[in-house]
This record gives structure tokens, C-alpha cells and sequence, in this order.
């Protein structure tokens, strides 16, 4: 029975020393995609007859009218329409009035002309299209999109409404049906590249990445200088979980020129999952020269001390330090952690226990460093401290499950084998799904069986 006991013993222990430091998440892998820009007209083609018709007492002004609009004398224009006043006027003037004075960027009036244009003529399909685009220029697309459809359904079918329709459909954030009015653009003008690329954006938006990847490729043979493209083509190769192809899609939007710093973590990211940890960390170099995003940093420090990588760690910890006068307490807390873990790598633990002393000082709810600080407490033999600093960060949710399994082991090796049950219980309720501390837990009931 005391053999048994002690391999009990044995076992719970290696569990619990070998199960619980769980590898730092880099961030989400996203790409920065720009939306496409559009090229929509304001102004739509002549107004058809039978659609609105001038009445005859403008008919001499109308003839007027036209040799300015030639001459592209719209002020003149304007004043000439005023001189009728608006109920009385028809629905054709409304629209021209409308029109000259969306040019001008007077949305608001266009926007009561083109209303007034749709109660005199109730299917005057020009008026509600340009309603809609005024409605676009306000950001109200709720109501563009009410007007855009109208517009088709009273029979004004070309290219640059579904354009329209589907830049619309694209702020609602609707990219399915964003991507069904592109394909309509694109069915209508079959060469025209903007709807090309507004398709893909819409495509990959949506989730239709077979498609959007078939249409990249094609795209990226026609332009393969294009730097969106080839940010498309990595976005959608990480959701097809190639990381290889992302990366190399990727180092070739640098090259062609990118420098946006989210796409330059992105592309460290990859190369730290691949391996290529130089190459990593110039990337990140590069963004924060750009940004001083310490996020991205530490969070790059986090992984590569994790994987043992101390001197490219120490690398990216330099550039941190060159701007630790306008930190706030808290990144100066980080830093002293990152700059602790690297003193202890070294075997300086003096010094190590230093800066994680010093961590806590800036943020004393820094659970790593508190966690850091116990592991060297253990080392001194000092468990007293060690527990106390263990019972610290075990109220903090970032690093409560590590605090109490670290609690838990030192418990073990006391033969404090009911308290070690009691913290690895409270491990399993912060985590209960982790499979390695349930079985923690069912190798320490077996142990306290035992006794």
C-alpha cells in the first residue's frame, strides 16, 4: 500500500509540473484590406419622355437651359429654375435642379428637389436614383438602399446602379448580396475592373472563398503589381489555413511596397509560426518604427521567451526600453517582466528577482510577475512567500489557473495532499474544459483515496 501510495504521489506531481504553462496566443491572423474605391456617376443619362416631361410654359426656358448646361453655366441654370417657383415647376426641372445642386455638394436641397420630383412624377425612376446617391453622400444607407431598389424596380437597369447597390450593401455590411450586385456590374460591363475588385472584396467579406479565390488568381495575372491583391490573396489563404502560401502572398505585398503596420505583424506572426524568427523580428522592428505598438511587441516577447528565442526576445525588449520615458506604469510593468524573464534565462536571479519585484511595483496586479517572483521564492526555499504570492495571483483571471496549479504542486511535495485537491479543483471550475487539470484532479482524488 505505501508503495502504491508514493507512485500515486509521483504521478499527480508530474502532472502537475508539466501540464499547465500554456504557449502565449499571437494575435488573430487578419489582413488589413482596404475597401475598394468606387467611381459612381452623380449624374445619370437625359431623362427619357416617358418618364417626366417639361410643361409647355418652360419649353422657351428649357431651350435656354440646354445652351448653358452646354457651356456648363449652372449657376445661370439654377437662377433660371427659381424663377418658377417649386409647385408649380415640373418634375423634369425638380430633377435637374436636384442634380446641379448634388454637383455642388448641396445635398441637403438636392435631396428636397429630387422628393419633390417623385410626388409630381410617382415613377420617375432618375428622381429615386438620385435620392439614393444623395442619401449615400449623408452615410444614411439604410435609406439609399430603399431608393436604389425602387429605382431598378421601375425599370433603371445599368451598370452604375448596381455599382451603387452593391457599395451600399457593402457599408451595411451585407457582402453576400453586395457581392450579387457586383455580379450584375460585372454582367453589364464585362471589362470594367472596379467591379472586379469590388466583387473579390465582397467575396471575401462573405465567405465565399472558393470563389474569391478562383477570382484572385485571375485578377492577379491581369495586375500582378497590384499590393491588394495580393493582401486578398493572403487573407484568403489563411482561411484556407495556408500559411505558406498567406506568407509568401504577403512578403510579396511588401515588396511591392505595404508598409501598414498591422500587415507587418501579420507577416512577423507567420514567420514566428514558421520558424523564421530573424526575419520576424525586422518585421516587427519595421512596425514599430512606425506605430511604438507595444501591444504587438510584447505580445511577439511573450512567444518568443516562451520558445526559449532570449536574444531575439532581447532584441524587441531594446526597442520597448528606448521609449520607456513616456510609458505609462503598467508597459513599464511589462517591461520589467519581459526583462526579468531574460536575467533568469541568464541565471541571474538576482537580478531577475529585481525586476520582478520592480514589475510589481509599477502594476501590482502584474500576475506574471507575481507568478515569476513565487517560482523564485520556491528556489530560496522561501514558501511562505511563495504561497502568499501564489494566493495573489490567483485572483487574477489572466493567470488564475497557472497560480493554482503552481499552488497545488507545492502543496503536493508538503504532503498537504486535501489542500493540493482543493487548488486544482478551483483550477478545473476556472477552466473546465482543460482535459490536463481534470486529470489533475482525478490523479489527486486517487492519492487522497489512498490515505
Amino acid at each position: 500500500m505505501v508503495k502504491n501510495t508514493r507512485l500515486f504521489i509521483f504521478a499527480a506531481m508530474l502532472i502537475i509540473t508539466s501540464s499547465f504553462i500554456c504557449p502565449p496566443a499571437l494575435a488573430s491572423l487578419s489582413i488589413e484590406l482596404r475597401e475598394p474605391k468606387l467611381v459612381l456617376p452623380q449624374i445619370t443619362s437625359p431623362i427619357s419622355a416617358r418618364e417626366a416631361r417639361i410643361k409647355k410654359k418652360e419649353q422657351v426656358k428649357a431651350q435656354r437651359i440646354g445652351h448653358l448646361l452646354d457651356e456648363k453655366k449652372y449657376a445661370e441654370v439654377v437662377a433660371i429654375i427659381h424663377n418658377f417657383k417649386q409647385k408649380d415647376r415640373s418634375a423634369a426641372l425638380d430633377l435637374l435642379l436636384a442634380q446641379i445642386q448634388l454637383q455642388a455638394e448641396d445635398v441637403e436641397a438636392a435631396l428636397e428637389n429630387f422628393k419633390s420630383a417623385v410626388e409630381k412624377h410617382p415613377n420617375f425612376a432618375r428622381a429615386y436614383h438620385g435620392m439614393a446617391v444623395a442619401y449615400v453622400r449623408l452615410e444614411q444607407h439604410d435609406q439609399a438602399l430603399r431608393y436604389f431598389t425602387k429605382a431598378i424596380s421601375l425599370g433603371m437597369v445599368d451598370a452604375y446602379i448596381y455599382g451603387y447597390l452593391g457599395y451600399t450593401y457593402t457599408k451595411l455590411e451585407n457582402f453576400h448580396a453586395a457581392s450579387v450586385a457586383y455580379e450584375q456590374a460585372l454582367i453589364l460591363q464585362p471589362e470594367e475592373g472596379q467591379w472586379k475588385n469590388a466583387l473579390l472584396y465582397a467575396y471575401s467579406q462573405s465567405g465565399q472563398i472558393k470563389t474569391a479565390s478562383v477570382l484572385v488568381e485571375q485578377l492577379l495575372k491581369q495586375d500582378p503589381a497590384n499590393v491588394q491583391l495580393w493582401l486578398h490573396r493572403t487573407q484568403i489563404k489563411m482561411n484556407e489555413d495556408d500559411k505558406l502560401q498567406a506568407l509568401s502572398s504577403i512578403e510579396m505585398a511588401i515588396r511591392l511596397g505595404d508598409n501598414d503596420p498591422k500587415n507587418l505583424n501579420l507577416c512577423a506572426q507567420l514567420h514566428l509560426s514558421s520558424g523564421s524568427i530573424n526575419r520576424a523580428v525586422s518585421l516587427l522592428q519595421n512596425s514599430w518604427q512606425i506605430t511604438q505598438d507595444k501591444f504587438a511587441l510584447n505580445q511577439a516577447i511573450d512567444y518568443l521567451l516562451f520558445n526559449k528565442n532570449y536574444d531575439s526576445a532581447n532584441q524587441l525588449i531594446e526597442n520597448i526600453a528606448s521609449q520607456s520615458q513616456s510609458m505609462s506604469t503598467m508597459e513599464l510593468s511589462v517591461l520589467s517582466t519581459s526583462r526579468g524573464r531574460i536575467s533568469q534565462h541568464q541565471g541571474d536571479i538576482t537580478q531577475a528577482y529585481n525586476y520582478f519585484d520592480q514589475a510589481l511595483k509599477f502594476d501590482p496586479i502584474n500576475g506574471k510577475a507575481l507568478i515569476k517572483l513565487a517560482q523564485i521564492q520556491r528556489q530560496r526555499n522561501s514558501k511562505y512567500s511563495a504561497e502568499m504570492l501564489l494566493l495573489r495571483a490567483a485572483q487574477i483571471d489572466e493567470v488564475r489557473v497557472e497560480a493554482l496549479s503552481e499552488h497545488a504542486d507545492i502543496a503536493m511535495k508538503d504532503g498537504r495532499y486535501q489542500e493540493a485537491l482543493r487548488f486544482m479543483r478551483e483550477a478545473l471550475q476556472a477552466s473546465p474544459n482543460n482535459r490536463s487539470i481534470y486529470d489533475n484532479v482525478l490523479a489527486i482524488e486517487a492519492v487522497v483515496r489512498q490515505q
